[in-house]
């Protein structure tokens, strides 16, 4: 993904967050006071419908640039929106637009049969990819290594820890090790994104190690230091 989309995703991430905090806070008083039949994501359209839609859309986006077995209600997502900006004149992503290009071009080139599965709304006939949406372990690791400044290894082990002292089982580290390399381009710009969102700060430590396990194409915000050269 190019760094026109981290923006746009950051700059939707911080205009939802004030929003989802106070819905949070508002969903734990209605807990607390017995009441039932609250939901958090009608109360968010009815604050702010327009964000709330982008919101989605940014997640559908996501789901279908890095996951290798997307879903169609994200692409239909994706076109609805298209649709919506086209109708009110407004700036389509570019990440849309190459998005639906590839989509044409797959159709094109005989790569999917239909347009249905060029626009993955039809699964294509044999085996299925295996999802490799952002994993809450990967994140937990990327966690580690930035804010306790843990080298991978060390990262992974301490997720291990947490792991068995939560549900008394644990990954295996070579499990862990490959999911980390698959997912972390998407691991680091979530918790960058989460980190600016929440105000925190990154050590110089923490930059380095960035550097040390993030390649510089991976790292669009360019946030490591001391990067190893290739």
């Amino acid at each position: 993904m190019d760094k026109e989309f981290y923006t746009w995703h950051l700059g939707v991430c911080e205009k939802m967050t004030p929003l989802l905090l106070e819905g949070k806070k508002i969903a734990t008083e209605k807990i607390a006071n017995g009441e039932k039949g609250w939901v958090l994501n009608n109360w968010l359209k009815n604050q702010d419908h327009e964000l709330y839609e982008e919101w989605i859309v940014v997640q559908a986006v996501i789901n279908l640039h890095n996951d290798t077995a997307p879903n169609e209600k994200d692409m239909q997502t994706c076109m609805e929106y298209y649709v919506d900006c086209n109708s009110k004149a407004k700036k389509i992503p570019y990440i849309i637009e190459t998005l639906f290009s590839q989509s044409i071009q797959s159709y094109l080139s005989k790569e999917s049969k239909t347009l249905d599965q060029a626009f993955m709304l039809k699964r294509k006939k044999g085996g299925q990819a295996k999802s490799n949406r952002l994993t809450p372990e990967v994140q937990g690791i990327t966690k580690h290594i930035i804010e306790n400044e843990l080298e991978l290894m060390e990262a992974i082990d301490k997720y291990q820890q947490n792991q068995i002292d939560d549900t008394d089982e644990e990954t295996s580290t070579e499990t862990l090790r490959t999911m980390f390399h698959e997912q972390k381009a998407d691991a680091l710009m979530s918790h960058i994104i989460a980190s600016d969102i929440n105000g925190n700060t990154i050590s110089v430590k923490a930059k380095n190690l960035i550097g040390e396990y993030w390649a510089e194409e991976q790292d669009v915000l360019k946030i490591g230091t001391n990067r190893k050269e290739s």
